[in-house]
């Protein structure tokens, strides 16, 4: 089977079970074609920033004298898996709520992972997301990202190959892309699989010079796959030949790794392995290539070809879609089953993988590698997903959900217990948990001494180590029959036990042991020991974190600078959000993001080591008009920050789905008058989106033609139906964004107020007969599809939806719409951009007070002095006709919206009587006329002077000074006349 056929079932994984439609505003890794990946850049991908990883990729180690599996051999074979987790466009950035989920938990016996997919009809470049590079970093496993050029048969086209080997000079552009991708992202590296036809020997000659140039030019692994060959041709070589190990060496390194196809032979891997010594290449960068999609651990497969039983390992291990083990189970549970099965064997055992199946399991071939070197080490055996999520012991969601970059280290050997009775079984339990969604649960009945081995580590032990563990047996007084264990390097195999004793409440108990007896030794082994005096039958306990740290618990700082980055409503009372903030600038595990509920409790609504994060599911009630959300630094050892508060305002539904809608089935042609406003509609009929038929998933069925009833078989459809609905905006102004989503098959035209807002798969000056540009199918029938509309169509009051659905034939069996309108508000709180000034006024004047503020409508005001509230002044200008004394004091404005009130700078209003004005006094010569009054600070005076009453003109001012003024001026020869002005400042 050549690994071509992977885009076939890519496509089932649209529909897979337990995957919902997308939510509005959900970030999804990056695809591309060529043409399109030249054109990104983060800067203008608003997913962007979702995106990212900012988990390192550990380091990772074999202790030797660890090794539990004699058959396994050390430093020889590596594994790599090509997993796809969704389809190309549908892989989630940041996780969702849905439990199932493919988790890979056996990190320990991967060297790699390549996030797989790539189809012709969404792109050929697919991005991981940074949940599988955050769990696969954090377990020091490395992550590439696929280019995958599909057979012509199934899209491919050899113009990408064109595309993507172009040169610029002595530049790849698209390499560089690809280098920036995989840089920002933060993964390490690319899978290359080339199976369009079409090629020659020149485009090989180009594909290794591509390569070299991204080796050249960065620190990324390329992992090359076994398809077109030196001729450029697409072949499947099945080994490394001469025909395809210049993708390998030549003149140096061009590939880090290949995959070699299917089709192998004991031989042909033996022949690969001697031509890739002879090209100074170590055998173990040549990948042996299983397809387990469809089988899993039931492929027959010759294993000694690639493991011989009784010498070094031929050559590296690569598995095609090991996600088998979850998409053919039937239950969580049972994934888990499978899972074990696949990786470890029938016996539950890596150290016992002794069996007549012929699967005997990865850890049968290949050591467990650990990355637990460097403290704090925190384990909460939170494997990712979850029906419920718990902070320290309190659930504070009750809810699907699956997010990998939360997965802990989980323990490196599942399961050896080693007892000389009856042994306990250890478990993942989903039912009870102490932090995440998972905890570790042993049962059975204790008849003798139980040794669980857990993880394999190397930790330094200083003076001020601690080992805590929490643990919960349901009743408190319980002897917990339970001594954490621990062994060091210098006698891994020799342990020192600490004694639980028994619990101290019926919840989740915490118990700390120090460890500075034993400074300067390094831990190699973290188990438990089970053992009770007599015999305990039907025994039960769960374990929900193991820690290693120095000192006390810290409390790293907070993140800073919150912002959120748009909210959108998936119904009434459920919204989406994407936050972002700055980084604390301490060491970070993930961040905690909580809604602080009405009655101050929290709701946990996920995590993120991000600086960006998308939360799917809002609740609130349909009188809230934003939630309180906080967010919380948690630690590398678990101890958290304050909170960094935000606000994420809902957005108001106007249209949600599963609404009522009028319908026209008549099959008639209605022109265009319909989608005006003012159409009578009365005579419509009525109905609960979704509309439609022949999908049985229908709220109301609509008709198909004119004879009544639906029957499959007909032929003879109408090709247009119809649909409006009337929804009410109070404040239009305030609507700063508008957005739908629309789920149609085939074709659909949507208008507001009359004016067409969203098109799709229709043409656009389609006639109401006119069927539509093609027929859906699959998940594409019952997908949303989302757009913007412009707010500026929206009229305050009454307005109207207006959508016709085509058919893309007569004889197209099904029809489906629903459809949500949800706008955001300009719900901010009112701010003022002019307050109140200051002011000195003449009694008996009239006082004016004004201001102006900005913010979402409607704004109020109310006036106060001195604190206190002025009856009827309730306008943003405050006027008092006349003055008095009585009127002087502090004024200020209060405004205030939906959102809250602010108050604006207080105003001194000073109110002083009309000042005493001598009369002008000639001086002896009479050449000067001198002026004496006592002024006011706050006013200003005007000395105007005429010699006709009529034009006057200001001979001086005196401005703001208080106290007895005195001025002079020259009389002159002629008649003058001189008066005084007061005005206020």
């Amino acid at each position: 089977m050549r690994l071509a056929m992977a885009f076939l079932f890519l496509a089932a994984l649209i529909s897979a079970p337990g995957v919902k439609a997308a939510a509005p505003g959900q970030p999804f890794a990056s695809y591309w074609h060529p043409a399109s990946l030249l054109a990104w850049s983060p800067a203008t991908d608003p997913d962007a920033p979702f995106n990212r990883s900012n988990t390192p990729l550990a380091a990772t180690f074999v202790n030797p004298a660890l090794n539990v599996n004699s058959h396994a051999r050390l430093n020889e074979a590596r594994v790599v898996s090509l997993v796809a987790f969704a389809s190309t466009s549908g892989n989630p950035s940041q996780g969702g709520v849905t439990m199932p989920y493919y988790a890979p938990n056996y990190w320990q016996y991967m060297h790699e992972l390549v996030f797989w997919g790539g189809s012709a009809s969404e792109g050929i470049i697919l991005a991981p997301n940074p949940t599988v590079i955050d769990s696969a970093h954090r377990n020091g496993v490395s992550v590439l990202g696929n280019v995958f050029f599909p057979p012509t048969a199934y899209g491919g086209q050899f113009q990408w190959v064109t595309d993507f080997l172009q040169k610029s000079g002595s530049t790849f552009p698209v390499a560089d892309k690809l280098i920036q991708v995989a840089q920002y992202y933060g993964f390490d590296g690319w899978f290359l699989n080339q199976e369009t036809a079409g090629g020659n020997a020149a485009t090989a000659t180009a594909m290794r010079d591509f390569i070299k140039y991204i080796q050249a030019n960065s620190s990324l692994r390329v992992m090359w796959y076994d398809a077109m060959s030196e001729s450029g041709s697409v072949g499947w070589q099945n080994a490394l030949t001469s025909s395809n190990d210049l993708f390998l060496q030549d003149n140096g390194m061009v590939s880090d790794e290949m995959f070699l196809n299917f089709s192998w032979s004991a031989s042909g891997l033996a022949s690969s392995r001697t031509r890739a010594q002879n090209l100074a290449r170590s055998s173990y960068d040549l990948f042996a290539g299983v397809d387990v999609e469809g089988s899993g651990y039931n492929k027959s497969l010759d294993w000694s070809a690639i493991f011989p039983e009784t010498g070094a390992h031929v050559m590296s291990l690569g598995f095609y879609r090991p996600e088998w083990t979850r998409n053919s189970s039937s239950s969580v549970v049972d994934f888990y089953v499978r899972d074990n099965r696949f990786w470890v064997g029938a016996n539950r055992d890596p150290g016992n993988t002794a069996t007549t199946d012929a699967w005997k399991g990865v850890a049968h071939y290949i050591p467990a590698k650990s990355p637990i070197t460097k403290l704090p080490f925190v384990t909460n055996f939170n494997t990712g997903h979850g029906s419920r999520f718990a902070v320290n012991g309190q659930t504070l969601r009750t809810g699907e959900w699956n997010n990998l970059s939360l997965q802990d280290v989980l323990p490196t050997w599942r399961w050896i217990v080693q007892s000389t009775g009856e042994k306990l079984i250890p478990d993942f339990s989903f039912s009870d948990t102490y932090y995440g969604g998972t905890s570790l649960k042993v049962s059975g009945n204790i008849t003798a001494t139980n040794d669980l081995k857990l993880f394999e580590t190397s930790l330094p032990v200083s003076f001020n180590t601690s080992l805590r563990l929490a643990y919960k047996m349901g009743a408190s007084g319980v002897a917990t029959s339970m001594q954490a264990a621990f062994s060091f390097e210098e006698s891994p195999t020799d342990f020192h036990f600490l004694d639980l004793g028994a619990t101290t409440s019926a919840g989740w108990n915490t118990k700390t042991f120090g460890l500075g007896a034993f400074a300067g030794k390094k831990l190699a082994v973290l188990g438990l020991r089970f053992q009770s005096a007599n015999a305990v039958n039907n025994y039960t306990i769960r374990v929900g974190q193991i820690a290693v740290y120095n000192g006390p618990i810290s409390s790293p700082a907070p993140p800073s600078l919150v912002t959120v980055d748009g909210a959108s409503s998936i119904d009434a009372t459920t919204a989406t959000a994407r936050l972002k903030w700055t980084h604390s600038p301490d060491p970070v595990y993930y961040y905690n993001v909580y809604r602080r509920n009405p009655d101050n409790s929290r709701t946990w609504l996920g995590a993120t080591p991000n600086n960006a994060y998308f939360v799917p599911e809002i609740k609130h009630t349909t009188a809230e008009t934003f939630a309180p959300i906080e967010i919380e630094t948690v630690g590398m050892d678990f101890g958290t920050s304050a909170v960094a508060a935000a606000k994420v305002f809902f957005p108001v539904t106007f249209v949600s789905t599963g609404a009522v809608w009028k319908y026209n089935d008549s099959g008639a042609n209605l022109g265009t008058a319909w989608r005006a406003p003012s159409y009578n509609d009365a005579a419509w009929l009525t109905g609960i989106s979704p509309l439609g038929y022949g999908d049985n998933d229908e709220a109301t069925r609509v008709e198909d033609n004119s004879t009544p009833g639906y029957t499959a078989a007909d032929t003879n459809r109408y090709i247009t139906t119809y649909f409006r609905r009337s929804f009410t905006v109070a404040n239009a102004a305030n609507v700063t964004a508008l957005r739908l989503a629309v789920q149609r098959d085939d074709g659909v035209a949507v208008y507001l107020n009359g004016q067409r807002v969203f098109l799709d798969n229709l043409a656009a000056d389609a006639l109401s007969t006119q069927t539509a540009d093609s027929s859906l199918s699959g998940a594409d029938e019952s997908a949303y599809l989302s757009g913007t509309v412009d707010p500026a169509l929206l009229i305050e009051g009454n307005n109207v939806l207006a959508v016709e659905v085509h058919q893309s034939s007569a004889d197209s069996s099904d029809i489906s719409f629903d459809l949500l309108l949800d706008a955001d508000l300009d719900l901010s709180l009112p701010t003022f951009t002019i307050s109140p000034a200051n002011k000195t006024v003449i009694a008996g004047w009239p006082i004016s007070l004004g201001v102006s503020a900005r913010g979402a409508a409607p704004l109020t005001y109310r006036w106060q002095k001195n604190g206190q509230d002025i009856p009827g002044a309730l306008a943003s200008t405050l006027q008092i006709p006349t003055a008095t004394t009585s009127d002087g004091g502090s004024y200020r404005a209060i405004v205030t919206n939906n959102s809250g009130s602010a108050t604006s700078a207080g105003a001194i209003i000073n109110v002083v009587p009309l000042p005493i004005i001598k009369p002008p006094a000639l001086s002896p010569d009479g050449a000067t006329a001198v002026f004496t009054f006592t002024a006011e600070a706050g006013l200003a005076y005007d000395i105007e002077e005429s010699i006709d009453l009529i034009s006057w003109s200001v001979a001086q001012t005196i401005t703001g000074q208080a106290g007895t003024q005195t001025i002079s001026l020259p009389a002159g020869q002629a008649r003058h006349f001189y008066r005084l002005k007061i005005r206020s400042l």
